[in-house]
């Protein structure tokens, strides 16, 4: 997997927030498909579930999304994280850089070293080609000038608005101390349709 397929890819464990925000950032625990709707039809809707705290800024209170009303997003990497994938992508593209060049000296060392006859000489440098081309093809799938130019708008990051949260608490009464902090919002289908 790429790093900027892992950075980007809507996954389980993978980035994501609220917008308008980038105090708050958690990772998606759970995808749910609803096969039915309220009155019985079949549902294409998929939804996500995280935590209250990280798609609500008043967690005191249960919140239900009501049609019409102003939609809370939900995007997939905040603008902090994006730039850390971005630095990640670079990191990766500058070590198969340094490998790419290191393979393409070998290859100049044993071109120089004797004739192509020489079946020894031959077979590693046919050996370090394969490694270049390799390396060559490992920084092509990086893409990084594609992700800024896909992902830099912040807009295309929405993978969703929060459809119901509620009031995070803790169960003092009962003595678990457990606390409840969840919410689920509906995924864009354009997001998640395969």
């Amino acid at each position: 997997m790429s790093v900027a397929s892992s950075l980007l890819d809507i996954l389980l464990l993978h980035p994501f927030g609220r917008s308008g925000t980038e105090r708050m950032e958690g990772t998606l625990t759970l995808w749910f498909h609803e096969n039915k709707s309220k009155d019985g039809k079949a549902s294409d809707k998929v939804y996500g579930v995280g935590c209250c705290h990280v798609l609500r800024e008043d967690t005191t209170v249960e919140y239900e999304y009501r049609g019409g009303a102003p939609k809370n997003h939900v995007r997939v990497c905040g603008m902090r994280r994006f730039q850390r994938g971005l630095d990640e992508i670079r990191k990766v593209i500058g070590e198969h850089s340094i490998l790419a060049d290191l393979w393409a000296r070998e290859i100049v060392i044993l071109a120089a070293k004797g004739s192509l006859q020489d079946v020894e000489n031959a077979k590693e440098i046919c050996v370090n080609r394969r490694k270049l081309e390799d390396q060559n093809d490992a920084i092509a799938d990086l893409v990084y000038d594609e992700v800024t130019k896909c992902w830099s708008d912040i807009k295309l990051h929405r993978i969703g608005h929060v459809q119901y949260a509620a009031a995070i608490k803790v169960d003092v009464e009962g003595g678990t101390l457990y606390t409840s902090d969840w919410a689920a919002f509906l995924a864009a289908e354009a997001k998640v349709k395969k």
